[in-house]
């Protein structure tokens, strides 16, 4: 079915549909998965289980986004300045988090290790939200929507991604 509906989309916008469902679909059945696992007296936390299903996506969701930007970048302006203020934004949180980490080092504190690890988690962070942003941001200049209202033409595949990204925030 995937290859059949891959040949048929005429832009990505359909293809990034498909890998949001699919990881939608994913999350129920690993969600399913674990509340079997709980129940049976198996003891998995929320944390572990999260971090396995989430940060292998983010990775593979944001290559994909990278590989669209880097083939559309030369032609649209908005795309390349949101790309460069992106990485700018994440770049200095981690630059500043070096450097106040070897000042603390070269002072002779204790507290190196500890900035460093704050700092790694403030840079994490930093990417995690702005990557948010940054996609649906960037996805809406490459269709020329930014606002993001369906069009004719993808009414459907707007209103199912809608629901498919929003069904995520139900499960807790």
């Amino acid at each position: 079915m995937s290859s059949f509906t891959i040949v048929h989309c005429k832009n990505t916008w359909q293809l990034l549909l498909i890998v949001e469902v699919e990881r939608v679909v994913v999350e129920w059945v690993y969600g399913v998965a674990y509340c079997h696992l709980e129940s049976s007296g198996i003891h998995v936390s929320r944390r572990k289980r999260n971090r396995r299903r989430d940060v292998p996506g983010a990775f593979v969701g944001m290559s994909g986004l990278m590989n669209l930007v880097s083939k559309t970048a030369d032609k649209s302006r908005g795309v390349l300045g949101l790309t460069i203020a992106f990485y700018i934004s994440v770049g200095a949180s981690f630059i500043v988090g070096v450097i106040y980490t070897i000042i603390l080092n070269w002072q002779g504190g204790e507290n190196a290790r500890k900035a460093a690890k704050t700092g790694c988690a403030v840079t994490f962070g930093l990417f995690i939200v702005l990557s948010a942003f940054y996609s649906d941001w960037c996805l809406g200049l490459m269709l020329n929507n930014i606002a993001g209202t369906p069009t004719s033409d993808n009414w459907i595949f707007y209103w199912a991604y809608f629901v498919a990204k929003r069904t995520t925030m139900l499960s807790w």
